[in-house]
């Protein structure tokens, strides 16, 4: 099992070898810091799906992919609401139809990650039963929820 996620992991680290002009203490620490959210998610949802050897195996670098997409969508999207935050703390004033355009990119970027969780949820289907691929929405919801609780409690600190 611990292959499989290390593949995984592989995998899902090409991309970010794209940052190649960050600073590479800061470019590392970003990778090391994805790394271990990223297996920590990957154990996690394989535990609540239940999923054996085979099943992880066939599952996982498609859900990476799957992944993979949303990012890629949401991305974007950032991308155009920075540039249009950025173009008002410039002293821009934005017209009616430029926040029409944005919120109208939002409705977009909502609606082009819905078609892909369709597509996706039919391939996740093709390969597992109907009740992992209800278990893994599940799951991953579980799972981020949790790491916002995490995020959201102060850190204890030592009174010795």
């Amino acid at each position: 099992m611990k292959l499989i996620i290390n593949l995984i992991l592989i995998c899902t680290m090409l991309p970010i070898a794209g940052y190649a002009q960050q600073d590479k203490p800061e470019r590392e620490n970003r990778r090391n810091e994805f790394e271990k959210f990223q297996k920590r998610r990957i154990e996690y949802i394989t535990n609540a799906m239940k999923l054996d050897e085979k099943q992880a195996k066939i599952f996982w670098p498609l859900c990476v992919e799957f992944w993979d997409k949303k990012f890629e969508i949401d991305r974007a999207f950032r991308r155009k609401l920075r540039e249009f935050m950025k173009s008002e703390r410039e002293g821009r004033t934005h017209t009616d139809d430029d926040y029409r355009q944005i919120v109208e990119t939002f409705a977009e970027k909502q609606f082009k990650e819905a078609e892909l969780d369709k597509e996706y949820m039919q391939k996740f289907l093709e390969i597992l039963p109907a009740e992992k691929v209800f278990l893994f929405q599940g799951a991953e919801q579980d799972f981020m929820r949790e790491i916002l609780n995490e995020k959201r409690k102060p850190e204890k600190k030592d009174d010795k």
